[in-house]
């Protein structure tokens, strides 16, 4: 036998264990500060609050930071009803202090205290007649309403405004007024002048001088018992209707032989007068005598029978072999 040994492959045991998988890694441990697992946080109010509605004042150690300056005023609530009232109290406190708008069921007393404060700061008198409204030199007496200028002043007075912007307010309103006035004298001297326009064209139609017209409308006025002298009376003269109506008036009870000084047909020869009314068709009678197609309203066609028939009459007197005939 040689001395080499001979090397024989080993052969398998029968009792090998199996490969293994790689074990998983361990679990970090916790943090020391993190609270278990089952703990869950309860708010701080939970034992403020009882069911009753009492208040706990230990309970507000556990105030969170953001709110630790409550405790102090807190500490003293014994109800969650001293909590409500104590917050009322708080917005009026702040209303009256930093002018904030207070409540709308404010009480008086401080409604009043508010209101004197506002006084103060905006240096409103001790009465409304001092805020010295008074009216403007330039405006017209008409314009001024001293009893809307007296409640303005109340309303500023009782509202606190400052004399500086009533006074500007109150000059924006008679501006205001100052406007309205020109736009309505602008209109009324357009409206009088296409009356007069009006005027013109209807005596332009009926064949009448302007200056005789106007010494008819006068004496018509006269008959008719205006006075030329008031202020409405001329102002109602100015119209067209109403000159036409005073013209017609003299018109119908003959005043137009003495507006034009007619030697022939006057008051003393009322032949010649009756004659020039029923024929003469340039007569100013002539047309509301016999008021065709009722031309003209009845008491003026009237009126003017009523001068042709009286002057028929005093030829009549005059003559009375005519009446025999």
């Amino acid at each position: 036998m040689s001395d080499t040994a001979v090397l024989e492959p080993a052969s398998a045991s029968p009792a090998a264990a199996p490969v293994s998988s790689p074990s998983p890694a361990p679990a970090a441990a916790p943090s020391p500060n993190a609270a278990p697992v089952s703990a869950v946080a309860e708010p701080w109010f939970k034992d403020w609050i009882k069911a009753d509605g009492s208040l706990d004042s230990k309970a507000l150690d556990r105030l969170p930071d953001h709110a630790k300056g409550l405790k102090t005023s807190w500490a003293n609530l014994k109800t969650i009803d001293d909590l409500a009232t104590t917050s009322v109290h708080q917005q009026f406190l702040v209303g009256k202090k930093a002018l904030a708008p207070l409540p709308a069921d404010a009480p008086a007393p401080v409604l009043a205290e508010r209101k004197a404060l506002m006084d103060s700061i905006n240096g409103v008198p001790a009465a409304p007649k001092d805020y010295g409204i008074v009216k403007p030199a330039d405006l017209p007496d008409a314009a001024w309403l001293p009893d809307m200028a007296e409640g303005f002043a109340k309303w500023a007075h009782e509202n606190s405004v400052s004399p500086t912007a009533a006074k500007k307010l109150m000059a924006l309103q008679m501006e205001t007024v100052k406007t309205q006035m020109g736009k309505q004298a602008e209109y009324e001297q357009g409206f009088w002048t296409q009356e007069q326009a009006n005027f013109d064209s209807l005596l332009k139609r009926e064949n009448i001088p302007s200056d005789r017209a106007n010494q008819l409308v006068e004496k018509g006025a006269i008959a008719l018992g205006l006075d030329l002298t008031n202020e409405r009376t001329k102002t109602f003269l100015k119209g067209t209707d109403a000159r036409m109506m005073a013209m017609r008036h003299a018109l119908a009870i003959g005043e137009d032989n003495f507006v034009q000084g007619d030697s022939k047909a006057t008051e003393s020869n009322p032949e010649e007068l009756a004659k020039s009314a029923m024929h003469d068709k340039s007569n100013p009678l002539y047309e509301p005598y016999w008021n065709r197609d009722g031309k003209y309203p009845r008491d003026v066609a009237e009126a003017a029978r009523a001068k042709v028939e009286g002057w028929l009459r005093q030829v009549s007197a005059k003559t009375p072999s005519r009446q025999r005939r």
